[in-house]
């Protein structure tokens, strides 16, 4: 994102950090949800019943509602050092193409992991221990690629941008 950011961007950028801050917060609850765990297999030999599922819900929600404020932030692995080599077209030509390849990947993907949610929520498929629904997870999944693809656009559109300025 840009030092002077749209309200479109500022909206996004909160949003998420918003939804940072709950991975976060999921994250901490899922370590002590496997401490607590250990610890009642360890002392009193009799685990939390439904770790597994917990921990395999609690993981997706801090995963993917992380992925935009690492996007946001670059904090992905990026390979540019043979790139910032080449001329600006050059530079910006790639930027363009990467961003909208990942833009197209991204969108399907997240059209398709919110169709599966519906499909989930239909069957009524669920956890094997808890019988927690899968749907609402898979629903914050599409929701956080969502958020991914809005930040891919709005690079796009900044990349753009700063092709036509020069």
């Amino acid at each position: 994102m840009t030092k002077k950011q749209s309200l479109v961007e500022t909206g996004i950028a909160k949003m998420s950090e918003l939804l940072d801050e709950v991975a976060k917060m999921t994250m901490l609850g899922l370590m002590f949800l496997i401490v607590i765990n250990v610890l009642m297999r360890r002392l009193f030999n009799n685990p939390f019943v439904g770790a597994y599922d917990l921990v395999s819900v609690l993981i997706l929600i801090a995963v993917v509602l992380a992925l935009g404020n690492c996007a946001i932030k670059k904090g992905h692995i990026a390979i540019d050092f043979i790139v910032e080599r080449f001329p600006f077209w050059l530079q910006k030509l790639i930027d363009i193409t990467m961003n909208l390849t990942s833009l197209i990947f991204l969108a399907l993907f997240t059209y398709h992991t919110a169709k599966h949610a519906y499909l989930t929520a239909i069957s009524g498929d669920v956890t094997s221990t808890l019988k927690i629904p899968h749907y609402p997870f898979i629903y914050i999944a599409s929701l956080g690629y969502l958020l991914l693809c809005l930040i891919i656009l709005v690079d796009l559109m900044n990349i753009v941008k700063d092709v036509i300025k020069r």
